[in-house]
């Protein structure tokens, strides 16, 4: 800290979370290493000169909007450093007081799940990892998606943290990080296999090599077109504007937006297409290992699609509905967002009750016709 160690020091900043990290020395944060803050060496580094700084340290916290408050300096001089070349090396010396020098979490402070992203954290620095192939194709296409859709390009960390919403059941979590990664042993991983080489073509389409964007998007198996038909007519009773369905639809349901409307989707409207578009590509495929494994391919019939479409959606609404309970405290869905999650889809919806939502006696079903 270049400044006289005799002089106070006023500290502006915009940001509540970074005083409390600064100040409360016994947080959460310390006890757990900084392993959840961002360039940690730096903030060890930070923390460590203040300790050492005798004199008074006042944090002033700032309206960001503020002109007069120099953080959109401070921001220039942050982001100057930050593009300076990797060879130039920022000097902290963290270590150079016995108490901040002390690294690591409290192991009185050490649960499961920090002991795991903690050693991840240190695999990952001493062996940096290496994004895959074929998942860099994937994130490139999702991007390319959603700019040419929504006119918004996210970055590959934005789509991963779309990824972690509690909209998303954990199934559907689990089946979009493997589309991306694309994980399944399907299509052109059977042809290198010998005698085996028949499971990589699909049946129904003459031998086309068997891909997750063929199974979701382009078979012509009965089930992939009349469920994507069926989500699409739901939907339609909300919105007009209907992404293609694709890998990028699918797995960037998160910034679904339509560039033509004058308005932006409501939260309930999104949130029902985070619903819908992945449950439903899940399905497709969870349809397809059924034909495939225990059907011998033998197709389903249009009924029973649309009966195992419409008891997913159901099976949906009901969880929803049981997960408003008080009983589960802060983790408890608000019945309001629910509500608006599913309104204008629901049977006979003039007739139920304005709290249907966490109404368990009342029954509540999708209002969707059986195809012709």
């Amino acid at each position: 800290m270049r400044l006289g160690r005799s002089r106070s020091l006023t500290i502006e900043t915009s940001s509540k979370r970074l005083v409390k990290i600064l100040t409360d020395y016994d947080t959460v944060e310390e006890n757990q290493g900084y392993t959840n803050v961002p360039e940690k060496h730096i903030m060890r580094a930070t923390i460590a000169s203040l300790r050492r700084h005798p004199e008074p340290i006042i944090f002033k916290l700032v309206d960001h909007l503020n002109p007069t408050s120099g953080l959109r300096k401070a921001r220039d001089l942050a982001n100057a450093a930050l593009n300076k070349p990797s060879s130039v090396q920022m000097c902290f010396d963290p270590c150079s007081n016995p108490e901040p020098g002390v690294a690591g979490a409290k192991l009185s402070a050490m649960t499961q799940a920090l002991a795991y992203k903690s050693i991840a954290i240190y695999e990952n620095e001493r062996k940096p990892v290496q994004t895959r192939r074929s998942t860099s194709v994937n994130l490139a296409a999702i991007q390319r998606f959603c700019e040419d859709t929504y006119q918004k390009v996210p970055s590959e960390s934005e789509i991963w943290k779309g990824l972690r919403t509690r909209d998303l059941d954990k199934k559907c979590q689990e089946f979009c990080w493997k589309l991306i990664h694309d994980a399944y042993f399907v299509g052109k991983r059977w042809l290198h296999i010998p005698g085996y080489e028949d499971r990589g073509y699909c049946k129904h389409c003459d031998n086309v090599v068997e891909s997750m964007d063929h199974i979701l998007f382009e078979c012509n198996a009965v089930g992939q077109k009349q469920i994507w038909e069926l989500t699409k007519s739901l939907w339609n009773k909300r919105q007009s504007f209907w992404p293609a369905p694709s890998l990028g639809s699918v797995t960037a349901f998160k910034f679904i937006n339509d560039p033509n409307a004058d308005t932006r989707l409501s939260p309930g409207d999104k949130r029902l297409f985070a619903i819908l578009a992945p449950e439903s590509a899940r399905l497709i495929w969870r349809l397809r290992c059924e034909r495939v494994i225990e059907k011998e391919n033998k197709n389903f019939s249009r009924q029973e699609i649309f009966s195992r479409w419409k008891s997913m959606i159901n099976g949906r609404l009901h969880t929803e509905r049981l997960a408003t309970n008080t009983k589960f405290g802060r983790c408890a869905l608000p019945p309001l967002r629910v509500k608006k999650t599913w309104e204008g889809l629901l049977e006979n919806e003039d007739e139920l009750p304005d709290d249907w939502s966490g109404a368990g006696e009342v029954l509540v079903g999708i209002g969707v016709d059986p195809p012709s």
